[in-house]
């Protein structure tokens, strides 16, 4: 039988070789299921760009980055996987709070307005956030950053 989904999300992805290995897994199941590197470390944004070759997809898991970098240089490492997966002409994945405002006001605030333009315009397909899963307004956020990406999203 056909699995549910479509993709498989790999965590704590370091290096091109951790991509090698699970996508061995993948054909050895006999499933055609794209592949996405979660970023979530130094090694991995050290190693972005033999990654994105790798992977069909990146997602940069902003949560996890900022347990490992200075929290005035996340941006930065954020950065490296857009450029990465521009270059690839791959599409990327922001994985973190984007929409927090929603939960207290029904709307998302400027700067979350802002920073999810932002990720759009550099190439970021889709937007991952906790609201989606624990929020009180679930569809609200999936509608609003749909709105954005519509008005913003730059192909890669």
């Amino acid at each position: 039988t056909e699995p549910a989904f479509d993709a498989v999300a790999v965590s704590f992805v370091s290096t091109a070789s951790d991509v090698k290995e699970v996508r061995k897994i993948i054909k050895a199941s006999g499933r055609k299921l794209k592949l996405i590197a979660k970023i979530e470390s130094r090694p991995g944004i050290k190693n972005i760009t033999a990654i994105t070759r790798e992977a069909d997809m990146v997602m940069a898991a902003r949560g996890d980055l900022a347990l490992t970098y200075p929290w005035v240089d996340l941006p930065k490492a954020v950065q490296k996987i857009a450029a990465a997966s521009q270059k690839q002409k791959k599409q990327w994945i922001v994985a973190t709070q984007v929409a927090e405002g929603l939960e207290r006001f029904g709307f998302p605030t400027r700067p979350e307005i802002c920073d999810l333009a932002h990720w759009a315009q550099t190439g970021a397909g889709a937007l991952l956030s906790s609201e989606t899963a624990f929020g009180p307004r679930p569809l609200r956020v999936i509608q609003c950053t749909k709105i954005i990406l519509d008005k913003w999203y730059k192909k890669p």
